[in-house]
């Protein structure tokens, strides 16, 4: 016979990746990128796949950022009611992101999803626009202006039951964005959602507007209605133009730039459109219906066709790192349009943000002062007006050349550089900026009337205004920076600069509690210019108002400079600070229980630690005595009963702990039994109500366990440590025909145990006595075996192995109640091994050549025993 062989194959893969870099374009440097990996899918952005996340997202921003967002419903602020369909209900949520702190009155903007339940990216859009300006409000410059100064309302799902539904019309089947009171269709405010918008418009005054929808990739303005197709041009098309545009472009290059015009030219006019309704409902009268009236409708409205299928896959949202990386790895269609609604945001309102101006000049020094022009599109004029009159905007005696050209949004800024006058004193300077007068421009508007909106007249026309609801805009044909002052003199001399301790003051010069650093410089002439400190040789910061500093020992180094270029010499404070109370453990040792009970006297110690000032003094009281100071010996407690251990610590700084308590319980005294049935003598079968009597001095419930025997020497468990309720039901029906006895033990919550144990009884259920069987199965006899396996068979009992071999048997028992406890294998009645478990195994590897016995004897748990025996030879 040929052998048999075995063949292993082993196989080894090796994966090399390559890794590269990306350059990512920066975002106008508005910020820096932002690190939002923690997010899911590394930043990727994701569909909300069910109204109720949706919801439980934006309630967590409003729990989250309580300072700046609002989120409430129409129907509790407007008195709407609920969206239903059937048992499904939904309300129409909005979003109000803004600092109250900063003031009211500010420029608002509004921006619309989910008008068409089967576009669900303008939902995610929306959303993730709150979410960005929400979570970037403490690390982005940009945003924490545009919150500060803005009032920012969304709405992410005015169609919620399309949206979870996936159809284009409301739960009635309507057209939402066919529903609103401007050149209306066959129904006006037929839907929740179009009501809903039409209540929040009518109490405000939106500059700029996005609805967004998908299908397309565009950007569309009015006109889109069927009054104006003959001539599409609206009176503010020129603003509508040069704000699409720049939307387009800072929108950026994500799967192609928008185009962008009149909804008429490039799409198709519609009835009772969202878009001209919020631009021209206030206003064009004829083509409004007079049953709606509002002031908040002269709004630049844009309709954003996201992209061109409504649902793109979830890889193409894009992520929270692209939104400042136009055409970056982790752009996308939230990324791009949430940039663009940033834009819409900041343009709501002009301003000047001084970028570089110095406080002290020498006289007839050469200064440079540069400025950028934010909030707007174009710079028609600007320039610098200063003079020694504290109000420059009205009264000055010089102004610098007129400059034009873009604004920050083309990352334009503007520099001017003047000669200081030579007589010392204090000047008052403001810069002025006259922005977007080609807005102006038209061609043949329809109607032939001057720009409408709010846009336009708020930075052309200063006897221009519009208030509604306590909000005001006023038009302004000039707007100022604020007035910042330069010194002109000569200074030879630094600031001063002193340091404050604000805490709580401890033991020995220790400051304890919450304390913090303020460092005050004063300059008498040309004014500080900035402070610098470092701790414990630290780097070197620039002081911006009160920090905190490590506890411990701390030396603070500090210094200013002034305008004028004086450095102060550094000074130095050190100061001791420990802020933490100590920490004490209670140890307690002795006869445990359960819980907090002793069956002995108990020994007691205290360890205390303090990592910054040391620990002074730990305290303790026992059952309300007095108050001790703990000397680090054990103290002994002894007596049963209830006690009360008290202790707290104090550190050198002067902190104190909490004091805390400990409670115990000592018992000495085991609880007693007197069992009752059975007693001995009765013959039992089936169920049998095992029944005692137990007490115990001190606890108030004590436990038992139940244990039989054949011979009182060995116990098996029935119950083991339950409430003792002096019964338990007894199932003897799997217990073999015999005599027994009962062993009952109560033990109390100390541990402390009394038992006893009944006289002889008698169980008869049939069940006859456990016996073992026990047969081998490798090798069996008549056969040759070839390193452990059955190579040939032989006639008769003859075993010949060849090679090592596994020698095993099978054991089992004919009982539920009684178990093989271990199996011994011998060789020519020498011990091998023991083997306590399934399978019952000995592997028999020496090489022992001659004829040789192998015996193998089970035991059950009882003791009893069954024994087998092969006789095996062995030629290698």
């Amino acid at each position: 016979m040929t052998p048999r062989k075995t063949v292993i194959l082993i196989i080894s893969f090796f994966i090399i990746f390559a890794s590269f870099s990306v350059s990512l374009y920066i975002f106008s440097d508005i910020a820096a990128a932002h690190d939002d990996s923690n997010k899911d899918g590394e930043g990727s952005y994701k569909y909300h796949t069910s109204y109720e996340s949706l919801v439980a997202d934006m309630q967590n921003l409003n729990n989250n950022y309580p300072d700046i967002f609002e989120l409430y419903t129409a129907q509790d602020a407007f008195g709407l009611p609920d969206v239903t369909s059937g048992s499904e209900t939904y309300k129409t949520w909005i979003i109000r992101i803004t600092n109250e702190s900063t003031g009211f009155n500010k420029p608002e903007v509004l921006f619309i999803g989910g008008h068409h339940g089967d576009e669900p990216v303008g939902v995610e859009a929306a959303y993730y626009l709150a979410e960005w300006l929400a979570e970037h409000y403490d690390d982005d410059p940009f945003v924490h202006y545009l919150v500060d100064h803005r009032e920012i309302y969304i709405m992410p799902v005015v169609n919620p039951y399309g949206w979870v539904h996936n159809q284009r019309s409301d739960e009635n089947g309507i057209d939402m964005n066919r529903d609103y009171p401007y050149e209306p269709s066959d129904h006006i405010f037929a839907t929740i959602g179009a009501r809903a918008v039409h209540e929040l418009t009518k109490r405000h005054l939106f500059i700029n507007t996005i609805s967004w929808h998908a299908g397309r990739e565009m950007i569309v303005y009015a006109w889109g209605c069927k009054a104006h197709t003959g001539n599409t041009e609206c009176p503010d098309d020129r603003a509508f133009y040069n704000q699409a545009k720049n939307m387009s472009e800072y929108a950026g290059p994500f799967h192609g730039y928008y185009v962008y015009g009149r909804a008429n030219a490039i799409l198709y006019p519609c009835y009772g459109a969202y878009e001209d309704y919020a631009y021209a409902m206030s206003w064009d009268t004829p083509n409004a219906d007079p049953s709606w009236p509002t002031k908040g409708c002269y709004s630049l409205t844009y309709c954003v066709e996201i992209s061109n299928m409504k649902k793109p896959p979830e890889d193409m949202l894009g992520g929270r790192e692209g939104v400042y990386s136009p055409g970056g790895p982790q752009d996308g269609y939230i990324p791009k349009n949430t940039r663009m609604a940033l834009l819409l945001t900041d343009i709501a309102e002009p301003y000047i943000k001084i970028v570089d101006v110095p406080h002290f000049a020498a006289p007839g020094q050469h200064i440079s002062i540069k400025w950028e022009v934010w909030g707007a599109l174009s710079t028609t004029e600007t320039n610098i007006q200063w003079g020694t009159d504290p109000d420059p905007v009205h009264n000055y005696e010089w102004s610098t050349h007129v400059q034009s050209g873009g604004t920050a949004w083309q990352n334009v800024n503007y520099t001017q550089e003047i000669a200081m006058p030579t007589t010392p004193g204090v000047y008052y300077f403001v810069i002025r900026a006259k922005v977007d007068q080609n807005a102006l421009q038209q061609n043949n508007p329809d109607p032939n009337i001057k720009p409408q909106s709010f846009w336009v007249n708020m930075r052309t026309n200063d006897s221009w205004s519009m208030s509604n609801n306590g909000n005001t805009l006023h038009g302004h044909t000039n707007w100022y920076s604020e007035v910042f002052t330069i010194v002109i003199g000569e200074d030879h001399n630094p600031p001063t600069t002193t340091i404050k301790i604000n805490g709580p003051h401890g033991n020995d010069d220790w400051y304890i509690g919450f304390t913090v650093v303020e460092l005050h410089a004063n300059d008498n002439l040309s004014g500080v210019n900035y402070t610098m400190y470092r701790v414990n040789n630290g780097e070197w910061k620039v002081y911006d108002g009160p920090f905190a500093v490590k506890e411990g020992t701390v030396t603070i180094e500090y210094y200013s400079v002034d305008y004028a270029g004086n450095v102060e010499e550094t000074k130095s404070y050190t100061l001791k600070y420990d802020k933490t109370e100590p920490k004490t453990i209670c140890t307690i040792s002795g006869e445990h229980g359960i819980g907090n009970w002793y069956r002995s006297n108990v020994t007691i110690s205290f360890s205390a630690t303090d990592n910054v000032s040391g620990v002074n003094v730990t305290w303790y009281k026992i059952d309300g005595g007095e108050w001790h100071i703990y000397n680090g010996e054990d103290i002994v407690l002894s007596g049963e009963g209830r006690h009360i251990i008290e202790f707290y610590s104090t550190d050198v700084a002067g902190n104190q702990e909490d004091a805390r308590a400990k409670v115990i319980y000592i018992d000495y005294t085991p609880p007693s039994v007197e069992i009752l049935y059975p007693r001995g003598g009765e013959t039992l079968s089936g169920q049998v109500t095992v029944r005692w009597n137990s007490s115990d001095n001190l606890s108030s419930d004590t436990f038992v366990s139940i244990e039989w025997s054949i011979d009182g020497e060995r116990w098996y468990p029935i119950v083991t440590d339950i409430e003792d309720n002096e019964t338990y039901n007894w199932n003897t029906t799997k217990m073999f025909d015999g005599n027994y006895v009962l062993r009952i033990t109560v033990k109390d919550y100390a541990g402390n145990i009394a038992s006893k144990t009944t006289s002889t009884f008698t169980l008869n259920n049939g069940v006859p006595p456990p016996e073992i069987n026990l047969r081998f199965v490798n090798p069996e006899r008549g056969g040759i075996y070839l390193f452990g396996n059955k190579f040939l068979p032989l006639p008769g009992s003859i075993i010949i192995v060849i090679g090592g071999i596994n020698v095993e048997v099978r054991a089992t028992i004919n009982s539920d109640i009684v178990y093989i406890d271990h199996v011994d294998f011998y060789l020519d009645d020498e011990l091998q091994c023991t083997v306590n478990a399934e399978p019952y195994m000995w592997n028999w590897h020496d090489i022992t050549f001659g004829k040789h016995t192998i015996r193998v004897v089970a035991y059950d748990i009882l003791g009893d025993s069954e024994s087998a025996e092969i006789v095996v030879w062995r030629l290698l």
